[in-house]
């Protein structure tokens, strides 16, 4: 696990068949074009979870004080995850925290880890496989699991 805050990077967790794995993913900002380049081993859902990330980021650009034109590449070194929680990002969401992280230039504490996908309104949906996400962040040293308030725990 990554040890020192940066910009643009974002510590998430996600279930595997083996237990539970870290997925860093990385958020650049390059240029004007007011695109989303999407890198890395992506499923469906965390594509899906990235481009709501950056609708909600674009639609609250104001509020975070972002006053550029938002053009980023987000990139995951992480294999494809199925299910809800792999796309989390932005305050809650691992996706959105590194995007705003590379816009604000300001670094996203990476003693965090998250779970969860984030909707188009910024609320993050609840997940599953929480105890083996949980082991898999404290097995990499995280100090804090943020995840969905709406999860059951058990």
């Amino acid at each position: 696990m990554e040890r020192v805050d940066e910009i643009g990077l974002a510590i998430g967790i996600a279930w595997t068949e083996a237990g539970g794995d870290l997925m860093p993913v990385e958020g650049v900002v390059d240029g004007c074009k007011g695109a989303l380049m999407l890198t890395g081993q992506l499923g469906e859902v965390m594509q899906e979870s990235a481009q709501a990330a950056l609708s909600y980021t674009r639609s609250h650009a104001m509020d975070l004080g972002i006053l550029t034109s938002i053009s980023t590449s987000l990139t995951s070194t992480s294999t494809c995850r199925r299910g809800r929680s792999q796309g989390r990002p932005v305050c809650r969401d691992h996706t959105a925290t590194a995007l705003i992280s590379a816009l604000i230039q300001r670094p996203s504490t990476v003693m965090i880890a998250m779970t969860g996908e984030i909707t188009l309104r910024g609320r993050v949906l609840p997940i599953g496989g929480l105890k083996e996400k949980v082991l898999a962040a404290h097995r990499a040293g995280s100090r804090l699991c943020s995840c969905p308030s709406r999860t059951k725990k058990t």
